[in-house]
């Protein structure tokens, strides 16, 4: 089950990332560099929800549910014990923002109940540059999927819905972010618009995908992309023959007059199945204006007959338009073919492995025995990673680090992406990348001032404003503040408590700044 599925919830509304920008630039990084333009520099790199209810609901049942008590409830990430962080994974590589330790509310209309937990670190997918004019960043959308880990229900029983989420195996959650404002000085600095939906997670009897590992980060289902007019996102999709129904997700792929506003007009938008030797097969029509759209999040559901559901099976799904002339905008690839990786981005320490899986699906089925190869897109010295030059769909394999050897001067480590091809050598063809970020080995002789106060004076150069709460560039600051400092890296890394917020301090400086805190406490 995915959040296609039911019951599920739809919400919209605004969401804040302040995150500081000074880390863009790598210039920035160089001791004693300071006055490197950024556009948020001050940034606390917090993520949070505002002004966000939902607004539809589907019960268990299929149906619409706009009775039901969590319709017009509030959703929101809670403060407690602090905002989920949004950081980048490298400066070299601003395409995978991440989510870490935001806890998610969903609370019922007026109050008196509600879900709650934390959502597994998430990572930003299907970036999409041209949704909207205006460029970076209020044209641009982005996907976050992931799950929640031990989500808790409190009084919901007046919501059959809650009630019914509260029972199932997990709890999935998707959501889109566009029409970000990164301009300073306007009245939505820093804010953008947000929809999504919340459903059910993990594996069902008479589920299309049942007895899959369905992936927490993606839908390992269906998908539409662009029919070659390059105006449309990508369009993942379930069908789902039990219920006779296929459920699409436009959520990222309407593109739009200008940021959260009207959508392009294509005339009537049909969902219609491709048959190789015969007219296409018509499912129904689809409303994409944006009204709709702050209102179910893109989900659009179509119930289909018998027939229909048998042709789909083994047959594309396209979306056709009316405007300015009849003509197929999207479609499955051939045979249905979609291919994802279960993550796409990683830090890595010297010497460590990461366990990677790549998923292939024909018409939503897993296959088993396809190959697909791998190869370094970019990053030097390519001794600083290893990896198989081909693996089979649906079985792991590693991707360990080596010492790349501080081939950016003051910026730890080396970025590394690796990119997945299906077809082979004669027609290969790039699915997706895999980001790593690899850190240099730290293995100081000593734990003096000289060689570990320079990691922290990076941090309070790059980072302003933490410097401007506290300057742990500062010996006098770190040797009265020690103990405040350890419990901060000790945190976690999922909490938001933890430091740094960037999640970027390799394992073995981390270590010698814990016994270098210890020291500076020993002392008298």
């Amino acid at each position: 089950m995915s959040y296609l599925d039911i019951p599920r919830i739809h919400f919209s509304g605004s969401f804040c990332s302040n995150p500081s920008t000074q880390n863009n630039n790598k210039a920035s990084f160089a001791p004693g560099a300071s006055g490197v333009p950024a556009w948020n520099p001050m940034g606390m790199h917090w993520f949070y929800l505002q002004d966000c209810t939902v607004k539809t609901a589907i019960g268990p049942d299929g149906n619409p549910a706009p009775a039901d008590a969590v319709v017009g409830g509030a959703v929101d990430t809670t403060n407690d014990p602090g905002y989920g962080r949004m950081v980048d994974i490298d400066p070299d590589y601003q395409q995978a923002s991440q989510i870490w330790g935001a806890q998610f509310k969903v609370s019922l209309k007026g109050g008196g109940g509600e879900f709650k937990d934390k959502l597994q670190t998430a990572t930003l997918r299907d970036l999409w540059l041209g949704r909207a004019p205006g460029g970076f960043s209020q044209g641009f959308s982005g996907v976050y999927q992931s799950a929640f880990k031990e989500p808790t229900f409190q009084s919901v029983s007046s919501s059959p819905i809650l009630t019914a989420l509260s029972k199932a195996t997990g709890i999935a959650i998707k959501f889109v972010v566009y029409a970000y404002d990164s301009t300073q000085g306007t009245p939505k600095f820093t804010f953008g618009r947000i929809v999504g939906t919340i459903g059910p997670f993990g594996p069902a009897d008479g589920d299309e995908t049942s007895g899959m590992d369905l992936g927490v980060h993606f839908l390992q289902a269906r998908r539409m992309e662009d029919a070659g007019s390059r105006a449309f996102g990508k369009a993942p999709f379930k069908l789902n023959p039990g219920k006779k129904k296929v459920t699409i997700d436009l959520g990222n792929c309407i593109p739009e007059v200008s940021p959260a506003g009207a959508r392009r007009n294509f005339g009537t938008m049909e969902a219609v199945i491709l048959l190789p030797s015969a007219k296409p097969e018509v499912l129904g029509t689809l409303d994409y204006s944006q009204a709709h759209y702050e209102q179910t999040a893109g989900i659009e559901d179509i119930k289909i007959t018998d027939k229909q559901v048998s042709l789909l099976k083994k047959n594309q799904l396209g979306l056709r338009v009316s405007s300015p002339s009849t003509s197929l905008v999207m479609n499955e690839r051939p045979m249905g073919l979609y291919i994802d990786a279960t993550e796409i981005a990683f830090r890595l320490n010297s010497g460590d492995s990461q366990s990677v899986t790549l998923v292939a699906t024909e018409f939503g089925v897993a296959t088993s025995g396809r190959k697909l190869d791998l190869k370094l897109i970019s990053g030097t010295p390519p001794s600083g990673i290893s990896f198989p030059s081909s693996v089979t769909a649906g079985t792991g394999f590693s991707i360990t680090a080596a010492d790349p050897g501080n081939p950016r001067g003051a910026v730890d480590g080396q970025l590394y992406q690796v990119g997945y091809f299906s077809g082979g050598p004669a027609a290969s063809f790039l699915e997706g990348m895999l980001i790593i970020k690899v850190y240099d080995p730290f293995r100081p002789k000593s734990l003096d001032v000289p060689t570990i106060m320079p990691i922290l004076a990076q941090y309070a150069q790059v980072y302003p404003f933490m410097k401007a709460r506290m300057d742990i560039g500062d010996l006098t600051f770190v040797k009265a503040n020690a103990t405040a400092i350890l419990k901060s890296i000790n945190w976690d890394e999922e909490d938001p408590r933890y430091m740094p917020v960037t999640r970027d301090l390799s394992s073995e400086k981390k270590l010698a700044l814990r016994g270098f805190l210890l020291l500076l406490l020993m002392m008298p």
